[in-house]
């Protein structure tokens, strides 16, 4: 496919193609077929790719693990979108989402299927994208292992940021808030909330961007551990704050206050309290800032945070005077 004389490396090409008949194993075949089909779209002769993806796909058909089926059929489809052949790459992500279907382990199942989901996207469409994404939240309730099961969700909701429809994206993400509140293990859980509120940020309806926010602040109440609830809560307050709504992002710093003084260990209470002066000090919540600069324990990371606090209060005080200079240069 990289030699400049196209005359030439088609016939090549074409005679290797002649060779994957005698080639018994289907998965092998179609695989071989798909890197012929790619060469030769590299050489321009996309009726010839488009034809020896047809075949592979034909011998795609005979294979019998449904996780191998559904990553050939995948590949299958995403070299047939390159090829400008949107059509066949529908069907045939079609085809391999019912093979993925029938994979027995959840989290082999979920990487499948988030393979085709990214490829749907790819084509543009966000329907079947939104189709496979479902089947993927479902496969990862599957998921015994927390650890495991937080992986795929975060992956899930950074998938579902990506949709052009904002309220398929809130469906999507309501839906694995659901399913991340049914984990036992309380840091992969706050790792979800964390990943949901940080694509709930970047939303661009604040009305349903902050009807998730507050639902995963109710969510957060069942989280036991201080420092957990804590971290999402600081993660609420930032989104919140994305989203200008600077009156929910100090609410939900209140409460994290509340939470991290209930951490016992002394170095995570002070890294928590730290982290939640600096998000306080951005919302301009000076007062808070400082009183969370205050309570924490080790004095060389108060003095970091009253610093920061300082920082933050300097950068902004900059910002403002320079915009009220350039105002009456304004129209």
């Amino acid at each position: 496919g990289q030699l400049d004389r196209a005359d030439l490396a088609v016939p090549l090409l074409d005679s290797l193609r002649d060779t994957t008949s005698g080639i018994e194993d289907s998965r092998a075949k179609a695989a071989v077929l798909r890197a012929l089909a790619e060469a030769a779209g590299q050489l321009d002769r996309s009726d010839l790719a488009v034809a020896w993806l047809e075949t592979a796909r034909s011998a795609a058909s005979g294979i019998e693990d449904s996780k191998a089926k559904a990553e050939i059929l995948g590949a299958l489809a995403k070299a047939a979108g390159q090829l400008g052949r949107a059509d066949l790459a529908v069907a045939w992500l079609a085809t391999a989402r019912s093979a993925a279907s029938g994979i027995e382990d959840s989290e082999a199942k979920t990487w499948v299927l988030g393979a085709l989901a990214e490829a749907a996207l790819q084509l543009g469409r966000a329907d079947l994208a939104v189709t496979l994404l479902d089947s993927l939240r479902s496969a990862a309730s599957g998921i015994e292992d927390s650890r495991a099961k937080a992986e795929v969700l975060k992956a899930l909701a950074e998938a579902a940021g990506q949709l052009d429809q904002t309220e398929q994206a809130v469906a999507m993400l309501d839906s694995l808030r659901d399913t991340a509140s049914g984990i036992e293990d309380s840091r992969a859980k706050a790792e979800v909330f964390w990943a949901l509120a940080e694509v709930a940020g970047q939303l661009d309806r604040a009305d349903l961007a902050v009807a998730l926010l507050d639902s995963l602040r109710s969510a957060a109440s069942g989280i036991k551990d201080s420092m957990d609830k804590s971290l999402v809560l600081r993660a609420l307050a930032e989104a919140a704050g994305q989203l200008d709504r600077t009156d929910l992002a100090v609410e939900w710093l209140e409460t994290a206050r509340g939470a991290a003084a209930e951490i016992e260990l002394s170095a995570g209470k002070a890294r928590i309290l730290q982290a939640l002066a600096e998000t306080a000090a951005k919302a301009k919540a000076w007062r808070l800032a400082r009183e969370m600069a205050n309570m924490i324990p080790s004095p060389d990371q108060h003095i970091e945070a009253l610093s920061q606090i300082l920082i933050i209060w300097a950068e902004k005080e900059a910002l403002l005077a320079a915009t009220e200079t350039a105002a009456p240069f304004k129209g």
